[in-house]
């Protein structure tokens, strides 16, 4: 959704993007002409919003077609010097000038705080509601997790095994005789079942 502000002018000055529709120029282009070569663009400060000199959209088309033809900054910059001549620095205008758009009052009574106080506490109940779900999730992933370390300790104890065999030379082999693997183990734990046998 887009905002849209009433346009605050003063002696025809307007905002970059009203400049920029008039110089035919991408917005977002013009504002990063407009920072870039900022001594080129007389602007001024009113309240909250900054505003152009009219004259700005020849500086605009001035840099979007010098970029056009390939040229670089320091060539643009260079063209706008001979053919603007000179810089300007931003110029404050004092808030009383122009008051186009008044800040939002305090309210001055309970009944005005009603509708806020009813917002913030659906808000904080939501809050409420999804903290607990996420611990309910967070204990259910703690008991699978615990569960299954039970199982994956009771893997890595020493089991009771049947005799060691004997293997053809004659020799038992005393560290893996009637033992199930650790890799089968886990994969009958886990889900994958013995395979292969």
């Amino acid at each position: 959704m887009t905002t849209t502000w009433p346009e605050v002018t003063v002696e025809g000055w307007k905002p970059l993007a009203t400049l920029a529709r008039e110089a035919d120029v991408p917005e977002a282009s013009a504002r990063r002409y407009a920072e870039t070569f900022s001594t080129f663009f007389r602007s001024r400060r009113v309240g909250k919003a900054m505003l152009y000199d009219p004259e700005a959209v020849d500086v605009l088309r001035a840099v979007s077609n010098a970029f056009g033809e390939g040229r670089r900054r320091p060539e643009v910059q260079e063209l706008l010097a001979t053919r603007f001549g000179q810089l300007h620095e931003v110029e404050p205008v004092r808030d009383e000038v122009v008051a186009t758009r008044q800040e939002p009052t305090a309210p001055t009574s309970s009944t005005d705080l009603a509708p806020a106080v009813q917002a913030f506490t659906v808000a904080v109940d939501r809050l409420a509601s999804a903290l607990e779900r996420q611990n309910e999730i967070q204990a259910r992933t703690l008991a699978t997790m615990e569960t299954r370390l039970a199982a994956l300790e009771a893997v890595r104890m020493p089991q009771e095994a049947p005799e060691p065999e004997m293997r053809p030379e004659g020799h038992a082999d005393d560290k893996t005789a009637g033992k199930t693997p650790f890799w089968r183990s886990l994969l009958r734990i886990f889900g994958g079942g013995d395979r292969g046998e």
